[in-house]
């Protein structure tokens, strides 16, 4: 497979129905199905950020270790990022209402604000019902894969990588009595999914 590159509005879990839809004919009724029924988290930040490694602004924060508490690592976290969107209201003379947009933000790295987006979107790019599925790819170095929030100008960025695998369907290959090698893969997909918040929607009601 050539190297190509795609991008895609995300979004999906706003119009989950015809997300569903769209999913017909690459990929299973009951992955689409599953698709339909995306649903988000509101708040993954205090069960899966603490595992996850992030790089915010000029600060690398690990995922919780063996003997740190995931509160004390959440903690640092958030306190770090609230730092940077101070930071960033300052330079842009904005105060922000409250604590929300430190929240708002975080949610981005948490695999269940980000992983079905990114599978959706393989999919609809890159797979078909029957023969290709999409499997996430294992990771050797998960740091390597730290999500990164940064500042530009009056806009926080998130940009979370992942990749992921294309693989022959099983339930084919079975029909077909074909052995099948489950390390064996078509093509790998390297996704970055991105968000970005305008530091002006976080002005101070007044």
């Amino acid at each position: 497979m050539g190297h190509s590159e795609y991008a895609l509005k995300a979004g999906f879990h706003l119009n989950p129905k015809s997300v569903e839809a769209a999913l017909q004919g690459c990929c299973s009724e009951a992955e689409a199905q599953q698709a339909g029924r995306m649903q988000t988290i509101s708040q993954p930040i205090q069960c899966e950020l603490p595992t996850i490694p992030v790089q915010i602004g000029a600060h690398f924060l690990k995922g919780v270790s063996f003997n740190e508490s995931a509160a004390d690592n959440l903690k640092l976290k958030t306190h770090t990022m609230l730092q940077l969107i101070k930071e960033a209201v300052g330079q842009n003379g904005v105060t922000p209402r409250d604590d929300s947009p430190v929240t708002e933000v975080l949610n981005q790295v948490c695999p269940s604000s980000w992983r079905m987006a990114c599978k959706t979107a393989v999919q609809l790019l890159f797979a078909q019902a029957g023969l290709v599925v999409v499997d996430t790819a294992q990771m050797e170095n998960k740091e390597a894969y730290a999500p990164q929030i940064t500042l530009e100008g009056s806009r926080v960025v998130v940009q979370v990588p992942s990749t992921w695998c294309l693989k022959e369907d099983p339930a084919t290959m079975s029909l077909l009595q074909r052995s099948l090698d489950p390390e064996k893969t078509l093509g790998l997909v390297d996704v970055l999914y991105t968000a970005v918040f305008d530091i002006n929607r976080w002005k101070e009601c007044k």
